[in-house]
């Protein structure tokens, strides 16, 4: 298996700014091939996104810019400064050849470093992994194992190369949008002490990963420009072994692995389980499963998932870490009771489908109707001595092959 990726409306890359704002930012580069690659720095993963939150609240105390306020904070170290940098100005951060470069590149190393936290970051290393460089999809081509295993043959001097059979193809990944906002207190979050550092790294990963692992783990049918479809959606779950014990999990397993093969997939499989089930099944194997398995909470105990990541595709964009002071907020999320964003219409409407928020849907400030603004309050950030912490991520992924995905559900071990 092979994969590329064809960029639609992606515009044009300026290498010699890009070097430079990767030169501030201290990020070393590997030539290959394919162009330059950042390396990650000695910092731990969303260091710098967590750096650039800090700097911004700190910011509007100082009555300074966020970069001024990233130097004061953490000296003058040329990585916060060219992150401070990077987002002093909202139309340079989707500009290829300065911001959205380097908060691209951290994105990459973000997802690669946060791999023990989230199964998307896990999925998008052990498969295809792409930006959207702006553009407003990307397809990810695939070409099928078995038809180029048919087309690759020793050829004799005069004779005739065959072919790969079938056509080549390939998902479409639509640049999407998943976001949230936390408040957060000034006292929590006014200084550039590392433990507040950290505690404001830890708040973006976890934002990130639940933004990621929910929709990715679900059964939900794509929906053009607002979500990709889970990678559950569509899969018949596959019956379970009874009897409990590693006969069952073992049994569980092969059935997994065996309808990837009968889908002629099954390159690279990885396993996804609730994480206490992984644990569990840790102890019946006493540490010797040999395949790739990752914990999340986005499962049921009683499931466990195939992917064969050699057919999982994903692309990402810069992610959005920004703050304000001054935000008014509706105190509502997006699952399926009232108060929430998931409305079916404009300004509110009746309650919709959990986790997703349609074109001009959400609450107001003031107004709306229908059951989803029932019993909605706003409040003002700044009236709170608050910070409101917004991350957005553009993100699309997809199986690029049917089969690769499966599931059995009611596990008895």
């Amino acid at each position: 298996m092979s994969a590329i990726f064809e960029h639609h409306h992606s515009p044009a890359n300026n290498d010699a700014a890009r070097e430079a704002v990767l030169a501030a930012a201290g990020a070393t580069q590997a030539r290959g091939g394919g162009g330059a690659v950042a390396r990650a720095s000695t910092n731990p993963p969303g260091a710098w996104l967590a750096r650039h939150a800090l700097a911004s609240i700190a910011a509007g105390r100082m009555k300074v810019g966020a970069h001024e306020a990233a130097a004061r904070l953490f000296g003058r170290e040329s990585e916060a400064a060219a992150v401070a940098r990077s987002f002093v100005m909202s139309a340079d951060t989707s500009t290829a050849t300065w911001a959205a470069e380097l908060t691209r590149k951290e994105t990459v190393v973000l997802l690669r470093d946060m791999q023990q936290q989230s199964v998307f970051a896990a999925l998008s290393q052990l498969g295809t992994l792409t930006t959207f460089k702006g553009a407003a999809a990307v397809r990810a081509v695939q070409l099928d194992a078995e038809a180029a295993d048919a087309g690759v043959a020793w050829v004799a001097e005069g004779g005739a190369i065959p072919a790969i059979g079938g056509a080549i193809s390939g998902a479409l990944l639509r640049a999407c949008k998943a976001g949230t906002i936390a408040p957060v207190t000034n006292e929590l979050m006014a200084s550039g002490d590392p433990l507040v550092v950290e505690a404001m790294r830890r708040l973006v990963l976890r934002l990130v990963a639940r933004l990621l692992d929910k929709s990715l783990l679900d059964d939900k049918a794509e929906v053009i420009n607002l979500r990709p479809a889970g990678l559950l959606h569509g899969v018949v779950p596959l019956a379970a072994a009874s009897g409990g014990g590693l006969a069952a999990a073992a049994a569980d397993i092969a059935s997994l692995l065996g309808a990837m093969a009968d889908a002629g997939v099954g390159e690279a499989p990885v396993l996804l389980m609730h994480s206490a089930t992984l644990v569990k099944l840790g102890l019946l194997t006493a540490g010797g499963l040999t395949i790739p398995a990752i914990g999340t909470p986005f499962l049921p105990p009683d499931a466990i998932v195939g992917v064969d990541a050699a057919y999982f595709a994903a692309a990402v964009d810069e992610f959005s870490v920004e703050v304000s002071p001054s935000a008014a907020l509706v105190m509502a999320d997006a699952d399926a009771t009232a108060p929430t964003m998931a409305g079916t219409t404009a300004w509110g409407g009746a309650t919709g489908t959990a986790g997703e928020v349609p074109a001009d849907g959400g609450i107001p400030i003031s107004g709306g109707a229908g059951a989803s603004v029932a019993g909605a309050v706003a409040t003002s950030m700044w009236q709170a001595y608050s910070q409101a912490l917004r991350v957005v991520a553009p993100v699309s992924f997809a199986a690029t092959k049917p089969g690769a995905v499966a599931i059995v559900s009611g596990i008895s071990w």
